[in-house]
């Protein structure tokens, strides 16, 4: 039977490997405040530092959202992500900056690109925080693009899934609308496939809209 519902979330945080609690902590970055950047920065996306300069003035360093490009955020339009170009450092769960017209303090579930702050009178920067979590056991639930193809998806392999490039509409305040790409497994993909989220209405895996929990290959994590 089809599942209900086939649109993207991201990724959602769920349990950890071993079935213990998460404690949702979460580590800060600094987001580049530049108003030529494209892209937006989403609940739910996984993201990497920057490791190219480029057209629209991105600085190598900062965090980036990697379900764009494979490592320049600099770049309009998604390219096939890899572990060499931008290792994932976790899951964005949210932004902090001061409105560049009124100095008020704004929290964000994203961070729209070309997002500018106001210089911030306590430490006299214009700067722009990411909440990451960072853990590299946590577990995350995300919904297939198609049909879950098997493949060799556990520890000590290298194969796994990547997920469908950031779409270019679908997202709703300010939450990731990405799937993983699960037709078929990669050589250093991003995500293993643990086991079913056995979620209401999302449990055919014959079919897109298949909801699965699912963990970093360590192999694609600054922290592992």
């Amino acid at each position: 039977m089809a599942n209900t519902n086939t649109a993207g979330f991201g990724l959602r945080q769920t349990m950890t490997v071993g079935s213990t609690p998460a404690t949702g902590g979460q580590s800060e970055f600094s987001v580049q405040s530049l108003s030529t950047l494209p892209n937006d920065m989403l609940k739910g996306d996984p993201v990497g530092y920057q490791t190219t300069a480029g057209a629209h003035g991105a600085t190598v360093g900062y965090i980036q959202d990697v379900t764009y490009a494979g490592g320049n955020d600099d770049t309009a339009t998604g390219v096939a992500w890899t572990t060499a170009l931008a290792p994932v450092v976790g899951v964005f769960n949210g932004g902090f900056w001061n409105a560049t017209t009124t100095n008020k303090p704004t929290w964000g579930n994203s961070i729209p690109g070309g997002t500018v702050s106001a210089v911030d009178y306590n430490t006299g920067v214009a700067g722009i925080t990411a909440f990451v979590n960072t853990n590299p056991n946590q577990e995350y639930t995300v919904r297939t693009s198609a049909a879950l193809t098997p493949g060799l998806t556990e520890l000590g392999t290298t194969e796994a899934y990547n997920l469908i490039d950031q779409p270019a509409s679908g997202q709703v305040n300010g939450q990731s609308a990405c799937t993983l790409s699960s037709g078929a497994v990669v050589s250093g993909g991003m995500l293993f496939v643990n086991k079913s989220a056995n979620t209401a209405g999302q449990t055919d895996s014959a079919a897109a809209g298949y909801d699965v929990v699912a963990s970093f290959n360590p192999a694609a994590m600054l922290y592992n």
